[in-house]
């Protein structure tokens, strides 16, 4: 029987560098209740603004056949309708 010829293997490792670790995002702190009233105002009035500008604003999820006036109110009497559930 031939033995075998063991192979070694030479590998250059001397530019291995280890990975830098990401960033940790520091959590936020909690909103006091003023500052979530205040947030909550900014968002209305944000809304409104933008709801004047675009009539479709916050229907994306309604099919465009269904965002006329009287079938929209049709929708609404639906029992999982997303206006609905949102109130």
């Amino acid at each position: 029987m031939v033995k075998k010829k063991k192979i070694k293997a030479t590998t250059d490792n001397s530019g291995w560098v280890e990975p830098k670790r990401k960033k940790v995002r520091k959590a936020r702190k909690p909103m006091t209740e003023e500052q979530k009233q205040a947030a909550v105002a900014r968002l209305e009035k944000a809304r409104a603004k933008r709801a004047e500008n675009n009539p479709d604003y916050g229907m994306s999820g309604i099919h465009e056949s269904l965002r006329g006036a009287e079938i929209f109110d049709i929708y609404l009497e639906y029992p999982f309708a997303r206006k609905r559930l949102e109130i």
